[in-house]
């Protein structure tokens, strides 16, 4: 992630500064994003002049700020959501997912022995597919059961997993709308106040970034590599408007972003910020905890009739 904030510096040189009290940093509350959003930092704002304190550590402290997973449904998926814990369920125990598990079974059995992982399903499939693509990334040496072949197969059930679930509307509302909501009003800050800040980075994980994308249509239905970053740029025009630009760094290509084209805008570089809010604006859900209770309100009642319909919220 050092060398992803270094990549980033001379994308925004002409735009940001060297000095760090312009960048907004958030990360969910777990070791590896929060790791993730210092090292990137550290690339991004290396100590300039007087902010040099030492000559032999070219690093200087940034706030990351948090906020427990139990009440951050901004950037954790594991924040309680009862109707997007439910619907994820209602996924992998389809009849799909199940008979795709029954068809690997022996692969998933060989892997559950040798990693000494349980792999009973995609969701574990996924975990155990990026700690090892996680090594793999950081140059640590795999053991020799970790073939080419098993990790091609752990990536082809990681990626039905994402497309899966991401694909969900009641995920793609409940898990990435806050995101996107909180994303809509740091939009609007910078357009009608004074703020300094120019970069607000948030520190996430696949979970939430993959339905987020699925919502706005721009998702390939794969397993997000890492490192990976997704930059929406807010730009303003000559005729004073403004426009949304959305690219993806995807680490493990080299330094190369790639311009993400919203079907809705026409498939053009800038999207209109007022369309790209229209968009969003389907997604944004209007109360998350009352959206999150809506399904066990229902399941409460339908209860006492002795059967429980399935409904699509």
């Amino acid at each position: 992630m050092y060398k992803v904030g270094q990549q980033l510096r001379r994308m925004y040189e002409n735009f940001l500064t060297g000095n760090p009290s312009e960048v907004f940093a958030r990360s969910e509350d777990t070791p590896v994003t929060i790791e993730s959003a210092l090292t990137l930092l550290a690339g991004l704002y290396p100590p300039e002049g007087d902010r040099i304190w030492n000559e032999n550590l070219l690093w200087q402290p940034i706030v990351v700020h948090t906020q427990p997973i139990e009440s951050d449904n901004i950037l954790s998926a594991y924040t309680s959501c009862y109707v997007a814990d439910e619907e994820k369920k209602r996924i992998l125990s389809s009849e799909y997912c199940i008979e795709i598990a029954r068809q690997k079974s022996d692969f998933l059995r060989n892997v559950s022995r040798d990693s000494g992982v349980s792999i009973a399903n995609l969701e574990d499939a996924r975990r155990v597919y990026e700690t090892l693509f996680a090594e793999m990334a950081e140059g640590f040496r795999l053991l020799e059961w970790v073939t080419s072949d098993v990790m091609q197969e752990l990536q082809e059930l990681s990626d039905l997993y994402y497309a899966m679930v991401s694909n969900s509307p009641i995920i793609q509302r409940l898990r990435a709308g806050p995101l996107l909501k909180e994303m809509r009003k740091k939009f609007n800050s910078a357009l009608n106040s004074n703020s300094n800040t120019k970069f607000d980075l948030y520190s996430t994980q696949a979970q939430i970034i993959a339905p987020l994308l699925s919502a706005l249509r721009v998702f390939n239905n794969v397993t997000l590599p890492i490192p990976s970053v997704l930059l929406f740029e807010l730009h303003a025009t000559s005729n004073n408007t403004h426009n949304v630009k959305i690219q993806f760094y995807n680490g493990t290509d080299g330094n190369y972003t790639h311009i993400l084209r919203l079907p809705e805008c026409e498939f053009n570089e800038m999207c209109p910020l007022a369309k790209f809010f229209s968009i969003i604006d389907r997604i944004i859900p209007n109360d998350w905890q009352a959206e999150c209770r809506a399904r066990l309100t229902l399941k409460k009642a339908t209860l006492k009739s002795g059967f429980l319909d399935y409904i699509n919220i």
